[in-house]
């Protein structure tokens, strides 16, 4: 029987059983002729409540597909709904709760719709266009993404033309899935992504495809090497990199010599003029602190020990050291062959466990201060910024290298608290950022405190004319953006090296 959609749910009989369009089809067309169409064609105009199938029979072989497809055109838009009865002449009837909403119209399970890729994969940021073919030709279907390998909550739907190809960009597919712990963290080179069908014409059952989003988690090591001139003070920043895992593992690893360090003064501008043979420079003498704190209370005039002149107050601009190691019976600094030092220096146990505490403890407060404080994003990259997807952490390790001779780039280490700079680490320094401010400069950083080997054209992300106080390179401890600039130049280096892509990358806030 037919039956006006909106009464379909007065019909008495739990057996009343809706029937598809296209099945109606087949039987309008296998077993009724022209003349009960027309019939029942005038009914439905006439607003019948219902007709009874038992009212139709075979009669010749003409057809009528115009009145056929009116029908049809009825039933799927929801106008009539074709029950199937298990018994003929069941009367309607009036509920007293208003009727329901008739279901949706179920699609043809027999249709095929292919949605294709071209390409069938890419990584993030690449355009894929999506076409489709099958007994499907019109319409518009609505396509649901899921990742297979892992969760891809920011995967959102798409309207597709059928008929008309539509191109679609790679973006928020996560390539990496955290754990409790750091062993727990999995990392994937590919993720696939099956599309289903979320709507009409096709049903979800018969689309399911995939296309590839690939990632780009590993990449071998590689060096970094510069030359500069910071304030007048030469620096060769080198560091070693990798990527594992979507970690940027930075390994600082300096070469140090065992020796000492001795501090000298500038007293320009106090009645202590000229240079001493063996003294540290014009207007300059040798100098050291009786009480045992940094600055020096004491110069030495070439020939014994005196107070600093009346008035001269040592400041972090006036009062520096100079490197010195053992070669033989003599000291020799490997800053400079014509400095000597006006007394013999103490020799100590260089693996005295205080010291050896000392290194370790160097390396735990580099490795925190430096490690994580960024994450190093592809700047083309579109995704939420919640999603792990072309985002790079960074880990940096400070290792310490002994050697026995001095050479470019080798670090004396010394006891004492004397002040300390990139030539010369004193491990009696208190202040517990030392190697980590140095192992700045081997990252490519600049000092950013006044008369350090400053960069006066840095005026960004917080400093002025290269000096910022708050951060690890200027006095404090903080890692700003600017800081990850040489691991970013890195990661674009190393990846494309590896994955043939040149992406540039920054410093953006871990989220």
């Amino acid at each position: 029987m037919f039956v006006r959609a909106a009464e379909a749910s007065t019909i008495k009989g739990a057996a009343a059983e809706p029937i598809a369009p296209w099945d109606v089809e087949r039987w309008l067309k296998r077993a009724w002729t022209r003349e009960p169409l027309l019939d029942l064609h005038r009914e439905l105009a006439g607003a019948p409540r219902w007709v009874p199938f038992d009212a139709m029979r075979e009669a010749g072989e003409d057809r009528d597909d115009a009145i056929v497809q009116s029908i049809l055109r009825a039933l799927r838009s929801n106008e009539l709904v074709a029950l199937r009865l298990p018994t003929p002449g069941l009367a309607p009837f009036v509920p007293d709760q208003p009727p329901s909403k008739p279901p949706p119209p179920t699609p043809r399970k027999d249709e095929v719709l292919n949605v294709k890729f071209n390409p069938s994969t890419g990584y993030c940021g690449e355009k894929l266009t999506i076409t489709c073919d099958g007994t499907v030709t019109s319409g518009t279907v609505k396509l649901k993404f899921k990742g297979v390998e892992l969760e891809t909550p920011k995967l959102t739907t798409l309207d597709v033309d059928i008929a008309t190809p539509k191109s679609m960009e790679i973006k928020n597919v996560p390539f990496l899935q955290l754990g409790e712990k750091p062993e727990d963290r999995k990392a994937f080179e590919d993720v696939q992504v099956q599309v289903e069908s979320e709507s009409a014409p096709v049903p979800p059952s018969n689309l399911p495809t995939f296309y590839r989003a690939r990632g780009m988690p590993n990449a071998p090591v590689g060096t970094f090497t510069a030359t500069r001139n910071w304030n007048n003070f030469a620096m060769k920043p080198k560091f070693d990199q990798k990527i594992e895992k979507y970690i940027a593992k930075v390994v600082v690893t300096i070469s140090v010599l065992k020796g000492w360090a001795a501090t000298y003064v500038d007293l320009t501008g106090t009645p202590v003029t000229g240079a001493v043979t063996g003294g540290p420079g014009n207007n300059m003498r040798w100098a050291r602190s009786t009480t045992g704190a940094m600055a020096p209370d004491e110069y030495h005039d070439g020939t014994a020990w005196q107070p600093l002149p009346t008035g001269f107050v040592p400041g972090a601009g006036n009062f520096f050291s100079r490197s010195f190691y053992r070669s033989g019976t003599t000291f020799v600094s490997p800053e400079g062959a014509s400095f000597v030092y006006p007394e013999a220096f103490p020799d100590y146990n260089f693996d005295d466990p205080t010291y050896i505490a000392v290194r370790k403890r160097w390396i735990s407060v580099a490795k925190k201060i430096w490690s994580r404080k960024w994450h190093l994003h592809r700047k083309a990259c579109h995704s939420d910024k919640t999603v792990r997807c072309c985002r790079y952490d960074v880990d940096v390790e400070l290792r310490f290298k002994l050697v026995t001779a001095p050479g470019e780039g080798v670090v004396v280490l010394a006891p004492g608290n004397q002040r300390s700079h990139a030539g010369v680490f004193c491990m009696g320094d208190n202040r517990p950022s030392l190697a980590a401010h140095e192992a700045g400069h081997h990252m490519d950083c600049p000092d950013e405190y006044d008369k350090g080997a400053i960069d006066p054209s840095v005026n960004t992300d917080g400093a002025t004319n290269g000096l910022d106080s708050s951060t690890i390179m200027g006095g404090g401890n903080t890692v700003k953006k600017r800081h990850y600039h040489a691991f970013a130049a890195m990661v674009q280096r190393l990846l494309k090296t590896k994955y043939g892509r040149d992406d540039k990358y920054e410093a953006v806030a871990i989220t």
